[in-house]
């Protein structure tokens, strides 16, 4: 699974299921291509995994706890993954806005949105 990072500061940390992921930070503010200027979101490939009991930091089948951390902003949201309609080896794109997150199938298709419960530190 791979999520990307949909704002111009950098996620200081991404959380699944209750364990950080990612480096520090964990997903950089997106950058700048080549002239001329291009759009290009920063990304952190997460292990996804079958079963909740496989442990933290991984995506399961089923509803994942999401907590983000930008400067001065905390986030979180669930997303609910169907292995039947998504199974573990198709790639799946999770985007994270300031406010709204979009998570995609490999054809480009919208799985699930919503919204980024925010708190302002």
């Amino acid at each position: 699974m791979f999520v990307f990072n949909v704002f111009s500061e950098d996620m200081d940390t991404f959380s699944v299921n209750g364990r950080q992921v990612g480096g520090d930070p964990a997903i950089a503010a997106w950058g700048a291509g080549p002239t001329p200027l291009k759009y290009s979101p920063s990304g952190l490939q997460v292990p996804r995994t079958l079963n909740s009991s496989d442990g933290g930091g991984k995506f399961f089948n089923g509803t994942n706890s999401i907590v983000v951390k930008w400067s001065g902003r905390i986030g979180s949201f669930t997303v609910a993954i169907d292995g039947d309609l998504d199974p573990l080896f198709e790639d799946l794109a999770l985007y994270v806005f300031q406010l709204h997150f979009y998570l995609l199938n490999s054809l480009g298709r919208v799985i699930q949105s919503g919204a980024v419960t925010a708190i302002t530190l």
